[in-house]
């Protein structure tokens, strides 16, 4: 699972990137990286303390390095009693379902636990990446962009 925020601006700094060397690059992935983990820990945090079958997948949600901060959450491990795998549990732990009864009432494209806590922290992050973002180009042109 993916969570992609839209955020005003950012294509622009990526195109201005393109320009840089790849050292400019990698220290922007690298900080960016940082980001991403802070939104990570804070979904993680708000998982464990959802549900139970939100708890047992939270823990998989990880920071992915990228240009823009990025997190994945997921996959083929096993989690609960039932050994069951992640990616058969973390959709309904986030959205719901009206059909499995296991999981709560679905709640469309809202979420729980996940996308609510990506919303919440979406402008703390944006304006983060975007210093982080103007001091990679500072630091690697003459005067900045």
């Amino acid at each position: 699972m993916r969570a992609n925020v839209r955020v005003e601006g950012v294509d622009e700094a990526r195109r201005a990137f393109r320009r840089l060397p790849k050292e400019a690059k990698k220290s922007l992935r690298d900080r960016t990286r940082d980001l991403s983990e802070a939104l990570a820990s804070s979904a993680r945090r708000a998982g464990m303390a959802s549900d139970a079958q939100s708890a047992a997948v939270a823990g998989l949600v990880k920071a992915r390095r990228g240009e823009t901060p990025f997190i994945a959450g997921g996959g083929t491990t096993r989690v609960t009693s039932t050994s069951t795998p992640a990616y058969k549990i973390i959709f309904g732990a986030e959205f719901g379902s009206n059909r499995l009864k296991q999981f709560r009432p679905h709640r469309g494209k809202l979420g729980y636990w996940l996308f609510p806590t990506v919303e919440r922290e979406k402008t703390k992050i944006t304006k983060a990446w975007l210093d982080v973002a103007d001091d990679v180009i500072k630091d690697f042109t003459k005067g900045g962009a």
